[in-house]
Order: structure tokens, then sequence, then C-alpha cells
């Protein structure tokens, strides 16, 4: 079946990913850098594209192609994606890819390219906590208040940073694969009053921020984009 000449082809169960996709002369391709060699490494759509008002809208066979020295050289070419990947995956997992081709395989400079879309499989999702509840609502205290007064936060702010602290998500080192979703409390105790009082003030105007506890092992992240939406 044709493959549509549009970025993306590519599926995202493949091992080997594409870089990116680019244009060339009116055909899209998936560029890749071959993991032993560095060579560059083109499946390109072969599309009729000038009987079509729109490039994106034209379909075609998969080519594959090198990158040499003076130019791009063609491969091999296949009707179906499945055949196309097979082919392009046993390439990209020879690990003396190039012997015995003349011209030999070359790396092209990611900044040869023109504009290009990103592969959206490289993308990754930014993971969502669901806020963990205070249980007992969160309320400054009067040394919280002192502390604040005196890092020049105004009093009229407290209840908006108490709202924050109450309607927010605290995240426990939300980096790593164990990160987990902790409330005020916790957030309060890991940090201490100081720091975790100077990211409550932060976040509650500007967002997000993150705050390490004071062995420098870990890190609060705050979000209290909720209360702006309000």
């Amino acid at each position: 079946m044709p493959i549509r000449n549009k970025p993306g082809f590519v599926p995202k169960s493949e091992r080997h990913q594409p870089l990116f996709y680019v244009e060339m002369f009116n055909r899209v391709s998936a560029v890749y850098k071959h993991p032993h060699t560095g060579a560059t490494i083109y499946l390109e759509v072969d599309a009729h594209t000038w009987g079509c008002k729109n490039m994106f809208q034209a379909t075609g066979d998969l080519e594959i192609l090198y990158q040499a020295s003076d130019c791009r050289r063609s491969m091999t070419t296949h009707k179906t994606l499945k055949a196309a990947l097979i082919a392009l995956n046993r390439i990209l997992d020879k690990e003396n890819f190039g012997e015995g081709l003349r011209p030999a395989p070359v790396g092209r400079s990611e900044n040869d390219f023109g504009s290009r879309w990103p592969n959206q499989n490289l993308i990754e999702t930014p993971r969502k906590f669901r806020r963990k509840g205070n249980g007992k609502r969160f309320r400054l205290t009067e040394a919280h208040k002192a502390i604040l007064l005196e890092t020049g936060t105004r009093e009229q702010d407290f209840p908006w940073l108490e709202e924050g602290a109450n309607r927010g998500t605290f995240v426990l080192d939300e980096t790593l694969p164990d990160a987990r979703a902790i409330n005020a409390w916790e957030a309060l105790e890991l940090l201490g009053e100081e720091t975790f009082l100077s990211g409550l003030d932060r976040a509650a105007f500007h967002y997000t921020c993150g705050r390490y506890t004071p062995d420098g092992e870990h890190e609060v992240s705050f979000d209290m984009s909720i209360i702006h939406k309000s």
C-alpha cells in the first residue's frame, strides 16, 4: 500500500526511530543516524507530487538512501512500509555498514538541514501527577507569616498562599522514576519552613517552581497552576 507523503509515517513501535523528518524536492524523508557508523540514512516517500495541489496528499513507494560526500545515494525501493522497515532495520543493525559501498556513506550535520518536523515519537509527554490532599487544611502560622514578611511578602497575599498550599500539587523528585505526589505538610517537613515558604510564595505568583531539601538529595516541585485558573 503506498505511503502518504507526510511526516510521522514511522510507527512508535519501531525500535529504530528517525531523528526528524525533512522535505527534499517535495518528498518527505525520515532522517536516521546509523548507531554504529554515524552515517546518515534516509527513508524517503517516493511520491509523485506533481499531480497534487498539496504534497502531503501524494502517496508513493519508500526508498532507502544513504548520504555520500557528494549527494544522496539510493539503495533499495519498497512497496510497503513493513518491507521498507525490515530492510532499514537490517542496515541500522549492521555494525560494518558502508564497507564495500562506493562512494562511502558519511554523516550529514543536522545543521545542514533546513526546516524539519520533529519525530513526535521521541517527544516524551510530561507525567501528570494527581494532587495529594492535605487532610487537615493548611494554614499559615504566625511564625510562617513573620518569615514571609521578612522576605518581602505582603500581608494581603497570605490567603493566596494558603489557597496555593491547599489546592496546588507537590511532587517529590519529579524527574525520577519513583517520583510521587506529596501534600503541603509533607513538603514542609522535607524542606523546612523557610525553604518551603519561599517555594510557596514563588509558585503562588509564578505558577511553578522547585526547591531542594537541606541535604540536596531531593527536590520538591510546586505546581500552583490551578489557582490561576480560578
